[in-house]
């Protein structure tokens, strides 16, 4: 992935802050990068989907 870099810095600031007792900061972050995951993949999964459906469609007029 071209954004893999966000989940690292998530990565890297959830363990700055377990190691320094920020417990509630840890679990936002652990959110923030189920969040990130699933905003990299919409794109592409709403992509395919459309050229699925533009696909069918073309398929039925004819």
């Amino acid at each position: 992935m071209q954004n893999d870099w966000m989940l690292h810095v998530l990565k890297d600031l959830k363990s700055f802050a377990e190691l320094n007792g920020m417990e509630e900061l840890a679990g936002k972050l652990s959110e923030a990068a189920v969040i990130a995951r699933f905003a990299m993949i919409e794109p592409a999964m709403t992509s395919r989907a459309g050229q699925n459906i533009h696909a069918l469609t073309l398929g039925n007029s004819n």
